[in-house]
């Protein structure tokens, strides 16, 4: 049973005896979950190693319960399925660190606040409550952080962010 407005992983299982024929593979939320289990299931896409799904059969399965309401999944319910994914599609943080930053001007104040002000509500208080007592420097800081990984954070009860 998933309380209401929680979230947590479970360990999914793979399904079939099929091999994967790539390094990597993606789990999948099923088209058909939300009529078959509940409206305020929402389940997270996860990049894994086909290795580890061949190894243990277990898969990390992200799922939220963003309703007022108790849901309850029963073990045999199918969340999702796995496609492979070819090596070229997948991006390392060692090929995005320090690239996403090269428009960012943050010696302006207006300029910071302008792109602060851009961001979902959450995200905006969480730069403010995060700047209180800190140096200006710090401050930038916290502001680079934020907006390097802002597509990250969710923007709100039914989006689980990147």
């Amino acid at each position: 049973m998933l309380p209401p407005e929680s979230e947590c992983f479970v360990p999914g299982e793979k399904g079939d005896n099929r091999a994967l024929n790539t390094k990597y593979g993606q789990f999948t939320k099923s088209n058909r979950l939300n009529t078959e289990i509940h409206d305020g299931l929402l389940v997270g896409n996860t990049v894994l190693t086909t290795n580890s799904v061949q190894n243990s059969g277990k898969i990390p399965v992200r799922i939220i319960n963003s309703s007022s309401e108790d849901i309850v999944i029963r073990k045999v319910s199918t969340l999702g399925y796995i496609e492979e994914v070819e090596d070229n599609e997948i991006c390392t943080a060692q090929d995005t660190v320090g690239t996403s930053f090269s428009d960012v001007n943050c010696k302006s104040s207006a300029n910071v606040l302008e792109k602060v002000l851009k961001w979902c509500k959450p995200m905006q208080d969480l730069y403010q409550r995060s700047c209180v007592n800190l140096t200006e420097k710090q401050k930038h800081s916290v502001f680079i952080l934020l907006e390097e990984y802002k597509n990250i954070f969710s923007s709100g009860p039914r989006d689980l962010g990147l």
